[in-house]
């Protein structure tokens, strides 16, 4: 790994560890005084990040001078960035949120998946029929080849469905006062949602805690927030990026 890599290893670890570090006084605001956050360590880490992330987008902007190639995501925003207006700071924020939404999550993901195959034969032995028949011995399997492995597409809604890799999605804050099934919910509270329990309530899924993919192909679901029973990735403008 080179100097860089090292050091982006070293800046996400920092990062999630500095996520986790956030107590209930996050929540509660009389308990603050209490537990007041480390804000230099917030500030020095987010000043790490950004020289990171600006020597990156100057090599980007380097090699598409020279070469005219936009092959990245770095470059899609850097292109973008006279026509929507976007500041560095937007276009630094928009990539840090790909790597911590997409990353520890999909390796979480992942590993639940392959602990419920485990668990259920059955399953395994369906979904690796449909790979053998699929794919073959021969090759790795590409993206193009999703649309043609309907049962793998469902243990993977399954796996997400009984372990969201973000059981209480990330916090959002209310815009405005709301009442939400009888309570209510002031302007600038921190709202998080549980899909946890959501995607496990009997009143909405049929044995919900069994592991069972065949239940994606008697009703389609799909995952990007457009039904509420099923919301790994949250839903509406603020659905993840990571997805």
């Amino acid at each position: 790994m080179d100097e860089q890599g090292i050091e982006f290893k070293a800046i996400v670890a920092n990062g999630l560890k500095l996520g986790a570090s956030l107590t209930m006084a996050e929540h509660i605001q009389w308990l603050r005084w209490m537990f007041p956050l480390e804000e230099a360590a917030f500030a020095k880490h987010g000043a790490r990040r950004d020289r990171l992330t600006k020597a990156i987008m100057y090599d980007h902007a380097l090699a598409r001078e020279k070469s005219g190639v936009k092959q990245h995501f770095v470059d899609v925003l850097l292109t973008l960035q006279d026509k929507y207006d976007l500041s560095e700071d937007t276009i630094i924020g928009l990539l840090w949120d790909m790597i911590t939404a997409g990353m520890d999550t999909t390796a979480v993901s992942v590993e639940w998946a392959m602990a419920e195959l485990i668990k259920n034969p059955r399953v395994q032995e369906k979904a690796q029929e449909e790979l053998d028949r699929v794919i073959g011995f021969d090759r790795v399997m590409t993206e193009s080849d999703f649309p043609n492995l309907p049962y793998l597409q469902c243990v993977a809604k399954e796996a997400l469905r009984l372990h969201p890799p973000t059981p209480l999605m990330l916090p959002h804050k209310a815009t405005a006062n709301v009442k939400i099934g009888g309570y209510d919910v002031p302007k600038g509270s921190n709202v998080h949602v549980n899909v946890w329990a959501i995607a496990r309530d009997p009143a909405v899924w049929k044995d919900p805690l069994e592991f069972c993919p065949e239940r994606f192909l008697v009703e389609d679901i799909g995952m990007k927030g457009h039904d509420f029973r099923l919301l790994p990735f949250g839903a509406g403008r603020r659905v993840c990026p990571g997805a």
